[in-house]
């Protein structure tokens, strides 16, 4: 599967954790602040390996 355009579901994931590190901007408590930071990470390892699953594997040259 070649995308043309990011699939959805990557960018959904990358909207949650661009509002997960909002949220923790415009908060006083720390450890709150702390937990929103964490799952804003975790959504964006989740999107890149969603998104590095999708792309091709690069093809060797052959050499003759």
């Amino acid at each position: 599967m070649v995308p043309t355009e990011e699939d959805p579901d990557i960018a959904h994931l990358r909207e949650l954790a661009a509002k997960c590190r909002r949220l923790a901007g415009n908060l006083s408590d720390p450890a709150t602040a702390a937990a929103l930071r964490q799952m804003a990470s975790e959504y964006e390892s989740l999107a890149d390996g969603k998104d590095r699953a999708s792309r091709p594997e690069p093809t060797k040259p052959i050499i003759l």
